[in-house]
């Protein structure tokens, strides 16, 4: 058991190593977008196999430890080892955003032209929309209907908001 113990403790003191590595060589001058991007990918990678380090602490946890002996310990564990992670789990989830933005910012060195060469050429979405289209050419306008609809637009918010509608000179409730 020593032996074991041992080997899982040298593994994970090479492996923490080698973040620390990358930290100080970062650190000792201004990093291009490249290795930005390589450092932010490989800490969200690094997240990850922690995260399944600590999913494998879980299901050996119980195996492990003698539920007569350490049914309290082992409880507690359980709640720490899984709040943990938790935490290693969603982690990769924040940074992965600057990921994209950096590998973007990499494959595209001059962001306002990716953006122009990205741009579809015909974004349906931007375009503004009739909140009533005209009627086609084989279609009839609805008789009694105006072509246009009147709305006070001050009427429209007030339909639309929880909030109470109040005189001007009314105090908020």
């Amino acid at each position: 058991m020593t032996t074991v113990s041992n080997t899982v403790q040298n593994q994970l003191d090479q492996a923490h190593r080698k973040p620390a590595a990358a930290e100080r060589f970062l650190f000792a001058r201004a990093p291009g977008p490249d290795e930005l991007h390589a450092t932010v990918d490989g800490a969200i990678r690094i997240s990850t196999a922690l995260a399944d380090l600590v999913a494998t602490v879980m299901r050996q946890a119980s195996t492990t430890l003698d539920h007569n002996s350490s049914g309290s310990i082992l409880g507690d564990l359980r709640a720490d080892v899984r709040a943990m992670h938790g935490c290693l789990t969603t982690g990769p989830l924040q940074p992965a955003p600057a990921r994209d933005d950096l590998g973007h910012l990499v494959a595209h060195p001059n962001p306002e032209q990716a953006m122009l060469e990205d741009a579809p050429a015909h974004d349906a979405a931007d375009q503004q929309r009739p909140a009533r289209p005209e009627p086609l050419d084989d279609e009839q306008a609805l008789p009694g209907i105006p072509d246009t609809i009147a709305a006070d637009l001050a009427d429209v918010a007030d339909q639309h908001r929880n909030a109470p509608v109040l005189e001007e000179d009314e105090p908020w409730p």
